[in-house]
């Protein structure tokens, strides 16, 4: 897992270009937990709710992870 990135404009891209980040989610949740937490680490599972951005099947999962 890795970070994910949109495409605004075609174009050239070589090493040693600058990448700008023009947002970042507040939520702090890495793609790294999050696929920690899919893969069974349930100890995510309340992190994992901070993110709207996520998809509600997820998110779904997560609040019946923690119900018990």
């Amino acid at each position: 897992p890795g970070a994910y990135l949109r495409v605004i404009a075609e174009g050239q891209v070589s090493a040693g270009d600058p990448i700008t980040v023009l947002s970042r989610p507040e939520h702090g949740l890495t793609v790294r937990e999050t696929f920690r937490a899919m893969t069974g680490d349930r100890s995510l599972a309340a992190k994992l709710l901070t993110a709207s951005e996520l998809p509600e099947r997820i998110r779904a999962d997560a609040r019946g992870w923690l119900a018990g």
